[in-house]
């Protein structure tokens, strides 16, 4: 229970989310906790939505609060979107010519390349406000009538989406709030939102962020208020912040720790993590690399990189699986590759467990700072394969993070022996861990209070 004395009214606060990855983040990890204690909270879900995957809507503990269906309106988001992708390939003061070009190099893979010309057409000086004339007026004619009908039932005084930042409700949760006059809070959900975003057609909203950085990646890259960006910290690692229940090893076990712990933390990259695994096994068999244990974790949506396959047919001599993953290894991902969406302390405990962290550029590398762990990132240059990876390496929201001189970068698999010897000796030092939490903020910031107290408090502020 909170302890100072409740002054405010009760308000009523749709939340919509449209995603599992944002259920996890944001649901399981009790974010509203205090918004359903107070005021009255109404959820708003797209009902066996694809992009919900596997998420059992009358299974979540929302306790009590109303669930509403809202699905998507595939015309009016086609509209949104084509603004959008209009909006982002054009030039525009304050994006470096390289984020442009990047930009622009994303989109033709997904689209044929004739499309890309049509839009950049689209978004000459003299021709861009007459398609985005055209594009407003196309939307006004088609009206999101369900979600209309909900506001006008609801009658909400605040409207709530975490969210990716693109999908099929964010255009629209922004447009209504305002034509209601109630204040829209998006919440970020992942490290490159901000650089990724479909929110582009209003812009008067309030954007909880991560943190420094992508605080300046919403005013640089999505043109936002700087007073309507908010550094407020991850949902998702918040539990990260309590360290009373950090987990201990027994004194007879590894030692009590003189045996080091390395935790390969698969990405979604595509790199070949099989072959990663193999080299270090064998590394540790010969003696090139010092007798360390190797728990391997694949990323929950990675399919265990190129060819993951061959992970679950191969005894490994030094490297085990993380246990609560074993499940997600044994998948036959020809027929489920769906997400798995493991839980969120089990990830905490692991980290807590080892020493240093080694990922193919992957979230989990803030994570390994924020308790302390020298991360190490594997940067699969030479890996044709791993299409994902360098098709989003050069995206400016790595760069601060690999250039940060207490991140192990290995540019290449070929030294991939050496990063972890290098690991191997920072983590002997003392000093590195309090360096490492503290460099971890400009990331994900650092609070006093619990995410879901922060929030009751914020958004009571913008109703005083």
């Amino acid at each position: 229970m909170l302890s100072f004395k409740r002054i405010i009214e009760t308000m009523k606060i749709l939340i919509f989310i449209e995603t599992d990855v944002v259920v996890r983040h944001f649901i399981f990890s009790k974010a509203f906790h205090y918004l359903q204690q107070f005021h009255d909270v109404i959820y708003v879900f797209p009902d066996g939505d694809k992009r919900l995957g596997n998420i059992s809507l009358d299974e979540l503990d929302i306790q009590g609060s109303k669930r509403l269906k809202l699905m998507p309106y595939k015309e009016r988001l086609k509209l949104w979107r084509l603004r959008f992708f209009v909006e982002k390939l054009r030039n525009k003061k304050g994006v470096p010519k390289e984020v442009l070009e990047q930009w622009r190099k994303d989109f033709t893979l997904g689209n044929p390349k004739y499309a890309k010309y049509i839009y950049l057409l689209f978004g000459l000086p003299l021709i861009f406000p007459i398609f985005t004339f055209i594009v407003n007026f196309l939307i006004k004619k088609l009206p999101n009538l369900e979600l209309i009908e909900i506001l006008k039932n609801e009658k909400p005084d605040l409207l709530i989406h975490p969210s990716v930042l693109e999908g099929s409700y964010i255009d629209d949760v922004i447009y209504y709030g305002n034509k209601i006059k109630k204040p829209v809070v998006v919440i970020m959900n992942s490290w490159d939102n901000p650089l990724t975003k479909r929110s582009v057609v209003n812009k008067d909203y309030f954007l909880l962020v991560w943190g420094q950085q992508t605080k300046q990646h919403a005013i640089n890259y999505m043109g936002l208020d700087k007073n309507k960006v908010i550094e407020f910290g991850a949902a998702q690692f918040d539990l990260y912040n309590n360290y009373e229940d950090q987990f201990k090893t027994n004194d007879s076990e590894n030692e009590a720790k003189k045996i080091k712990t390395l935790l390969y933390a698969g990405s979604s990259k595509f790199a070949d993590e099989f072959a990663h695994l193999l080299k270090i096994d064998e590394a540790i068999k010969v003696g090139n690399l010092p007798k360390i244990n190797i728990i391997y974790r694949p990323h929950p949506w990675g399919s265990c990189g190129y060819k993951g396959y061959r992970i679950k047919k191969h005894t490994f001599e030094n490297i085990i699986i993380d246990p609560n993953m074993k499940e997600y290894v044994s998948r036959d991902f020809t027929k489920d590759n769906s997400k798995f969406l493991p839980n969120l302390k089990n990830t905490k405990d692991l980290l807590l467990y080892v020493d240093f962290v080694l990922s193919p550029l992957s979230t989990i590398l803030i994570e390994a700072m924020m308790l302390g762990k020298v991360p190490i990132c594997l940067m699969p240059e030479n890996e044709i394969q791993a299409e994902h990876f360098h098709m989003v390496k050069k995206s400016p929201h790595f760069d601060e993070i690999l250039e940060n001189k207490e991140v192990i970068v290995i540019n290449g698999s070929e030294y991939l022996l050496d990063g972890i010897k290098k690991a191997y000796k920072n983590s002997l030092k003392l000093n590195k861990s309090n360096i490492l939490k503290k460099d971890s903020e400009f990331f994900i910031s650092k609070f006093s209070k619990p995410f879901n107290k922060r929030l009751l408090d914020f958004v009571e502020k913008l109703n005083c």
